[in-house]
């Protein structure tokens, strides 16, 4: 059974208790690689096994309304603010229990997101998304990143590999 997935993944329901997230993007591919990561792994959905182009991860919940209330003292803060690792933010993070996502390079407002996170059968919260971990991809392959300051005064030369970066991240995967 299919479910919501994002841009770069197609999720689908294997039974009760997994789910196997298949790469339809390039960027799919660099999602899957962060499902699984060791160092918020009590953050992520249970990790299975993975192939070339998938993993196989536990089926979690969409859980709105508690992530909604669990995520609320984030929602004032900005991709700014973690960028810029504010003590404001570090110590709410860490008062979340969730200070190791300072060492990733967060798409901040799909972290805060609460369709992003869901609750285990076993209570815990859980982020559903792992491409939140790395604000890179996603803004690698918006077509909006060209108008951005990254992207504008860059030279010539580093505006085709970007250019180049983004096509092959938003190529359909074959």
């Amino acid at each position: 059974k299919k479910q919501k997935g994002g841009t770069g993944r197609a999720v689908f329901e294997l039974d009760n208790e997994k789910v196997i997230k298949i790469a339809k993007k390039q960027r799919g591919l660099r999602e899957n690689e962060l499902e699984g990561d060791f160092v918020v792994k009590n953050w992520l959905p249970r990790f299975h096994t993975e192939g070339r182009d998938c993993v196989v991860v536990e089926n979690v919940a969409r859980a709105d309304k508690e992530t909604r209330a669990f995520l609320k003292p984030l929602q004032k803060f900005s991709q700014t603010d973690f960028e810029n690792k504010t003590p404001e933010l570090q110590e709410a993070l860490n008062k979340m229990e969730l200070g190791d996502f300072m060492n990733f390079n967060l798409a901040w407002n799909d972290f805060i997101a609460p369709r992003n996170w869901g609750k285990t059968k076993d209570g815990r919260l859980v982020l559903l998304d792992a491409g939140a971990l790395d604000l890179t991809t996603l803004t690698h392959t918006n077509p909006k990143f060209r108008y951005s300051n990254e992207y504008l005064f860059s030279g010539d030369a580093q505006k085709k590999q970007i250019i180049e970066y983004q096509d092959i991240l938003n190529k359909d995967w074959d």
